[in-house]
């Protein structure tokens, strides 16, 4: 191999590394870091193809009871949610399960039984495919002044959107549970 040929083979390997290096990383955290009860969870899940099907009321309102069914069945506990019209701002805690050490359900499969009633709730209302975006974005709240926070921000998201002055008079917000 001649000297040029070992250069341009060295300068492909750094391109490649480089490539490789800005290639996302996985956001998620280990599988037992969304099986803790106590901690707050604040989770973002957005609408498919940034489409505002939410904006539908008759829509919003299977998302809201859905939602509260979970937390009807002691699954969750919900520190705040607002429901905009293309996503979804959920802080929520976990319940615990018969041992009160481990929880009943793992977020992430709640997560995920969720968004498939909903997405087959929404076929009766127009909606074809899935409701929701494959991945979602969460935040795992360090602190009970992270937890406010979050919740604050989720809240407050109708409002910084202009859709109104104050959150109380949004219909699909609110904080069932104390923070």
């Amino acid at each position: 191999m001649s000297v040029r040929d070992e250069e341009q083979l060295i300068e492909l390997l750094r391109e490649r590394d480089t490539r490789a290096s800005r290639r996302r990383r996985p956001h998620r955290l280990e599988k037992e870091a969304y099986a803790q009860v106590g901690v707050g969870y604040c989770v973002t899940l957005c609408a498919r193809q940034h489409g505002t099907p939410f904006a539908d009321a008759e829509l919003a309102e299977v998302v809201f009871v859905s939602l509260l069914h979970l937390r009807s069945t002691g699954e969750w506990l919900i520190h705040a949610y607002c429901l905009m019209p293309d996503h979804l701002h959920l802080v929520v805690s976990l319940c615990p399960g018969e041992n009160d050490e481990e929880p009943q359900s793992v977020l992430r499969s709640l997560i995920a039984r969720f968004r498939s009633f909903t997405t087959r709730q929404s076929w009766s209302h127009g909606m074809k495919g899935p409701l929701w975006q494959r991945d979602f974005y969460d935040h795992v709240a360090r602190n009970p002044a992270d937890l406010e926070a979050q919740c604050h921000y989720a809240l407050e998201n109708p409002v910084r959107k202009g859709l109104v002055e104050d959150w109380r008079d949004y219909p699909w917000s609110g904080s069932p549970e104390p923070w």
